[in-house]
């Protein structure tokens, strides 16, 4: 369990430079310290994205807090050891597609950026696409909970 604490603490700070990194980005966009933030600053995919760096500021720092409750209760990091390697867990994910979907939905939403400053219907195009196949992917994962 020694090992697992480890690794525990090594996804614990990696959350939280992910978190002080889109922090970070989230002040220097606010107060314009990159020469193109003021330009695009009433853009929707540029408030999108700032949407986004927020949620991933916020995402992460919930992920860390859960961790280390779990470091601090022996009980909760053996629960939080046994979800993590649940056989019938790692089976539904890997049915229902979903670290590949979960990648594929990324780089759409981050093509979807670039791309939405030279066309804004391609940018919703990829946004919409990118969520519709993560919900289908979490219908699937929620057929497989119930079938398996």
């Amino acid at each position: 369990m020694e090992s697992y604490k480890i690794i525990i603490k090594r996804r614990c700070s990696i959350l939280l430079a992910i978190a002080l990194i889109c922090t970070a980005l989230i002040v220097a966009f606010r107060f314009g310290l990159f020469s193109f933030s003021k330009s695009f600053a009433g853009n929707e995919v540029f408030n999108f994205q700032r949407g986004l760096l927020s949620a991933f500021v916020l995402l992460p720092l919930i992920k860390a807090i859960r961790y280390h409750k779990a470091l601090k209760d022996e009980a909760a990091l053996r629960k939080l050891f046994n979800e993590e390697n649940d056989e019938r867990k790692k089976l539904i994910r890997q049915k229902s597609g979903m670290p590949l979907m979960q990648i594929t939905s990324g780089l759409m939403i981050f093509a979807g950026i670039i791309i939405g400053y030279v066309n804004k219907t391609v940018f919703y195009t990829l946004v919409f696409a990118a969520i519709a196949q993560m919900t289908i992917a979490v219908i699937i994962k929620i057929y497989y909970m119930k079938k398996l």
